[in-house]
């Protein structure tokens, strides 16, 4: 008989009761800090999740054209641990029908009468693509993998080892953007472990058309530049979201309201560019650059009322479908992120304020000392061509830097910087573009004697083409400053194009109406009698001001001799102008004159607008109007050939000016000077075409 122990009695209910104490504190950990774990745990067995990717929003020009779409593409993936097991699975199958074969075999013709090297044989004999017994798993993934590889044309190594790199993985993403009959063959594989997934794709039809206004996007599909930057989240719009309830093997069974949120798509956005007059503007500049072996360019078209840019054009440039892998210095909007010093471009948004304060009259009379004048403080000024005396128009037409110093006088230096800023210049002008500088123009404070003369020059200041664009578009419009725009708007639900402007789109005047048709009918003589001839349009009457600016030295003070900024500014028709231009040549070889303003950048400028104006189905101008008779009797060598035989003249222009400048490309410029323009062209006086200018008679 047993006898009973306390001893052994208390360590039986210590255990029981230990035992008993563990369960409890599992259970209390599992109801208190285990609970959040577990059901964390459980919710991902039962549940899977995946992002809903928002469709990107598409750019198109003001008719609708696409600039930038997105499209869905496919990307293969592999899930290296579904693959491997369903390749074992299969492996084991094979075997199995193997051995089923052989037996089937042998009973058939009695076994002890056939060699075992015949059932051997019998035992390769089955229908597996793949997996063959005697090959092995790997090796029969290799070759699935291969054969994929071939119909993507990619090198067989390559996809192998991203498979084998993550033998556990479940999602390896091995060609992005296959095509649709790839994609086809491959699933007629029926390969296990290999799927596709949507990828959205961003494309640009028109590839490398304004491509500073659209910018591009990272490898991540976000807005790095341009309005694919700046409209990052209008375009990108919000991923949506899905939670799905799955069975034991992954597979989905049921998705309940509150776990699908819908994407949101990016909006699309219409801008005011034409993609028309676009191409005609990169055209042009491309042709210019090219002819005169410069080293870059800008162009701007705009639509003076409205503020509307409808070209913005920069060269070098790039294909913002490969962004990534453009050069940096290609990438450049230098349209509005890189001032420079305008040179005479400047002078009418100088002479029209002074007009219009009453400074001077357009047919006053100034003295130009025969094209070099000493300042009272030693300065010297000079004219490409010597003038004895010219009116106010003609310091206008034959970009006379001794006349603007004398009007820059007379206005003073407060009354100088005012004129400038009246225009913008100095100041951004709030275009949806990122990055834009608003240029130099400093205080009055900050002058020294010697900024009056340089201003009226176009020294001593730093302004962008847009800027000058703007500015342009006062004189065009009757003196009204509009502020440039490029998004006409977003496209609403209804498909209508909801305008994203405010009222303050509409600035300040910056001269009145009649002084600006003033000064925009004497722009107009600069392509007839002055420094703009070879611009000048068998069609259409074109105003504009030419400009040729000295460069900084690099590394140290002064200017190049040799190296020039040339520019035209301007528009058409004189009569009711439709379009302004600002046309920017940087660094155009010197070759006689072929660096003037008015040869380089003038023709370029002409030949925007007057394609630009066919393409609109602009009517044809009128014969130009006759200076007014107050002042034509003080214009220099004034004839009304000039305007009479409009337009058979201007192709008698052109032929001289091309005469002109072969003359010019023998033989080394003149004197430097502050500010250099183009030949003047006194023609209409001259018994031939092939006549040399008269300032070098």
């Amino acid at each position: 008989m047993t006898v009973f122990s306390i001893s052994r009695a208390a360590c039986v209910l210590s255990l029981v009761a230990a035992g008993f104490g563990a369960l409890a504190g599992r259970v209390a950990y599992l109801q208190t800090y285990g609970r959040e774990q577990t059901v964390r745990q459980a919710d991902r067995q039962q549940h899977r999740q995946q992002v809903l990717p928002s469709r990107r929003g598409s750019v198109c020009d003001r008719n609708g054209l696409l600039l930038a779409g997105t499209s869905q593409s496919k990307v293969l993936f592999a899930d290296p641990k579904f693959m491997g097991e369903e390749f074992a699975g299969e492996a084991e199958k094979q075997l199995a029908l193997r051995e089923e074969r052989a037996d089937l075999i042998a009973r058939r013709r009695k076994v002890n009468e056939i060699s075992a090297e015949q059932v051997e044989k019998a035992k390769r004999v089955f229908p597996g693509r793949y997996a063959p017994a005697d090959v092995g798993v790997d090796r029969a993934m290799d070759a699935a993998l291969t054969e994929v590889a071939g119909i993507l044309g990619r090198e067989p190594s390559e996809i192998v080892r991203m498979v084998r790199v993550k033998p556990e993985g479940r999602f390896v993403r091995l060609v992005e953007r296959v095509d649709d009959g790839a994609a086809e063959a491959i699933a007629a594989l029926k390969i296990p472990g290999l799927g596709f997934t949507p990828m959205p794709v961003r494309s640009y039809p028109l590839v490398d058309l304004a491509s500073h206004v659209l910018g591009g996007i990272s490898a991540d599909g976000v807005g790095i530049d341009g309005l694919e930057s700046r409209y990052e989240r209008v375009l990108r719009g919000r991923d949506g979201f899905l939670r799905e309830q799955a069975d034991s093997r992954g597979r989905p069974i049921a998705v309940t309201e509150q776990d699908y949120i819908a994407p949101v798509h990016g909006k699309h956005i219409v801008l005011t560019i034409d993609a028309n007059i676009q191409m005609i503007a990169e055209q042009e500049l491309r042709a210019s650059i090219a002819q005169f072996g410069a080293k870059s360019g800008e162009v701007v078209v705009m639509d003076p009322w409205t503020g509307e840019v409808l070209a913005l054009a920069n060269w070098p440039t790039y294909e913002p479908g490969a962004y990534l892998a453009s050069e940096k210095e290609a990438r450049i909007n230098r349209a509005l992120v890189a001032p420079y010093e305008p040179g005479s471009t400047i002078k009418p948004f100088i002479v029209g304020p002074a007009l219009e304060e009453n400074v001077v009259r357009i047919g006053d009379v100034l003295n130009t000392n025969d094209g070099r004048f000493r300042t009272s403080y030693g300065r010297m000024i000079e004219d490409v061509h010597g003038y004895d005396h010219l009116t106010v128009w003609d310091i206008l037409v034959k970009s006379s830097n001794i006349g603007m110093s004398h009007i820059g006088q007379k206005m003073g230096n407060t009354r100088l910087h005012d004129a400038l800023t009246r225009f913008g210049f100095g100041k951004v002008t709030g275009i949806e573009l990122p990055g834009e500088n608003g240029g130099l123009l400093r205080g009055t404070a900050k002058w020294s004697k010697l900024s009056a003369n340089s201003l009226v020059m176009g020294y001593e200041l730093l302004v962008t083409p847009l800027q000058l664009a703007q500015a342009t578009s006062a004189i065009a419009n009757g003196g009204t400053i509009v502020r440039p725009t490029i998004v006409k708007g977003l496209v609403n639900e209804r498909g209508d194009v909801a305008s994203l402007r405010s009222a303050a789109a509409v600035g300040n005047r910056a001269l009145g109406e009649e002084t600006s048709a003033e000064v925009r009918r004497v722009l107009a003589d600069v392509l007839v009698r002055g420094t703009g001839t070879r611009a000048r349009s068998d069609t259409y009457n074109i105003f504009g001001k030419t400009g040729t600016a000295h460069l900084p030295e690099r590394g140290r003070r002064g200017y190049s001799k040799d190296r020039y900024t040339s520019s035209f500014v301007g528009g058409a028709p004189v009569e009711h102008p439709r379009l302004v231009v600002t046309f920017v040549i940087h660094e155009a070889q010197k070759v006689g004159r072929q660096y003037f303003g008015g040869t380089t950048a003038a023709t370029g400028a002409a030949m925007v607008l007057e394609r630009s104006l066919k393409y609109l189905d602009t009517e044809a101008s009128p014969r130009p109007n006759l200076p007014p008779a107050s002042v034509v009797r003080k214009l220099h060598n004034y004839s009304e050939k000039a305007y009479t035989g409009w337009p058979e003249n201007v192709r008698k222009v052109r032929a001289a000016a091309d005469v002109v400048e072969k003359h010019e490309m023998m033989r080394p410029s003149t004197r430097p000077s502050d500010v250099e323009e183009g030949p003047d062209l006194d023609l209409w006086n001259q018994p031939e075409p092939d006549a040399r200018p008269a300032a070098d008679r």
